[in-house]
């Protein structure tokens, strides 16, 4: 639906703080109209969409379709409507995305990229409302993590650390962390990257928790990193992999 922030390309409400232009505001790379007749099209005939959304605005009427969709032609509890990577938002979708169960689906490395490059394109007010995801939990939304892979690196112990401190794993910068209200627990993070991401691809059946008649896909690491520093789960290694029951890895 839109590009990116730092190219100015993705679509927002209002110009961007640094515009370069007036109007300078990104837009919608697929025309409006024609989106939102592929939503309503990919819900009545019971086709999951998932689309790439950064801006508030790229966000917002994605909703908005997603809402037309739903009063059309009903809830589906079988879809999983999923928007990827929403990074900055006009507060009240954070309500709308739980009610009309849209998954977020987010990667926690990304807040840690470039925290002044975010802050000069977006502005003082509008930053305090990037990556919320403190508060999307808070919504009732279900967080999907990953890594975007090759943006960032694959290493999923990095987006844990993020998600719990709001620093950076190369510099644990900014102490403290980046708006620090929107830290998630160990617990959550955790679940995000499991749970929720299988969630994202449609795939609860088989995969997201351990449970009979699902596949045993974990992995053991060398230390338990519950009560402990969030340094340990940089420091954390994997021991054995095992897939579908089968051991696949061991250290």
């Amino acid at each position: 639906m839109d590009g990116v922030s730092s190219c100015h390309t993705a679509y927002l409400k209002e110009d961007y703080a640094n515009a370069e232009y007036p109007g300078d505001r990104g837009k919608a790379t697929v025309p409006e109209e024609q989106m939102r007749e592929l939503i309503l099209n990919a819900h009545k005939n019971d086709v999951s969409a998932r689309i790439h959304t950064i801006g508030d605005q790229a966000i917002h009427v994605l909703l908005d379709y997603f809402e037309e969709a739903i009063e059309r032609y009903g809830y589906k509890p079988y879809l999983q409507h999923t928007l990827e990577h929403l990074e900055n938002f006009q507060v009240e979708d954070i309500e709308r995305l739980a009610r009309l169960h849209v998954l977020p689906s987010v990667q926690p490395p990304h807040a840690l990229i470039d925290p002044e490059g975010v802050e000069r394109d977006l502005g003082p007010v509008r930053v305090k409302d990037m990556w919320p995801f403190r508060r999307m939990i808070d919504a009732g939304c279900t967080l999907a993590f990953g890594t975007d892979s090759p943006v960032v690196d694959i290493n999923p112990f990095h987006g844990i650390y993020n998600a719990v401190t709001r620093q950076s794993a190369f510099t644990q910068e900014p102490k403290g962390g980046w708006l620090s209200t929107e830290k998630v627990t160990l617990a959550e993070a955790l679940s995000s990257y499991t749970y929720g991401s299988a969630r994202a691809a449609s795939r609860t059946d088989k995969i997201g928790v351990l449970a009979p008649g699902k596949l045993a896909d974990l992995c053991i690491l060398d230390r338990n990193l519950f009560g402990k520093a969030p340094e340990e789960i940089l420091e954390a290694k994997v021991v054995m992999t095992v897939m579908d029951g089968k051991i696949v890895y061991k250290a």
